[in-house]
């Protein structure tokens, strides 16, 4: 018997977590989760919202792996990056992105996940995760300079690292950017691959 959709999630395998922070998604953002979902249909695809976008009702299935989960913290942050530290929303809103990871994380009982932008075009991961646990447990993030790093494709199997991460936004020198941020965590903590 052939079967038009093959669909068999491996919960040991890392979800992919989008996250978006604003009233409007971006009119790309179905393309991209369709093109996440596809490549990865063994893997669980979660988009984060902090908004109950009802727009999303009406959008046509993305695939049986996608979940959107809305959860709005800045009401419960403990913590509040403060906007002056930032030159727009734009700015404030990638470094928030560790606090709803962290979050969620906690929320679901996440041990490991990866993080990618939504403007990232994520092909198949296949076994990633599970080849980048033989190397260590921590952050697995692509640096583009000593002094930072970018959270296109994140990689996370030490949910604590988010704690420490978050810890430099309350640091005397605040970073002026998520890129930033991820720079100074390389290089202060050794769990950073």
């Amino acid at each position: 018997e052939i079967k038009s959709e093959i669909y068999l999630m491996d919960k040991s395998l890392a979800p992919i977590i989008f996250i978006w922070i604003g009233e409007f998604l971006p009119d790309w953002f179905y393309k991209s989760m369709s093109f996440a979902s596809k490549n990865n249909i063994n893997r669980k695809i979660i988009l984060i919202v902090n908004y109950p976008h009802k727009s999303l009702n009406l959008i046509p299935s993305i695939g049986k792996n996608f979940e959107i989960c809305n959860l709005n913290i800045q009401k419960l942050l403990a913590i509040k990056p403060s906007k002056l530290l930032f030159n727009t929303d734009f700015w404030l809103n990638t470094s928030l992105r560790f606090w709803y990871l962290r979050e969620f994380s906690k929320l679901r009982k996440l041990t490991h996940f990866f993080h990618a932008e939504l403007d990232n075009a994520i092909f198949p991961l296949g076994d990633l995760d599970k080849r980048l646990n033989a190397i260590g447990r921590g952050l697995f993030v692509p640096r583009d300079s000593p002094e930072r790093a970018v959270a296109s494709l994140i990689y996370c199997n030490k949910t604590e690292c988010l704690d420490k991460l978050i810890g430099i936004y309350k640091g005397h020198t605040h970073p002026k950017h998520d890129m930033e941020a991820l720079g100074i965590f390389a290089i202060k903590f050794p769990e950073v691959f």
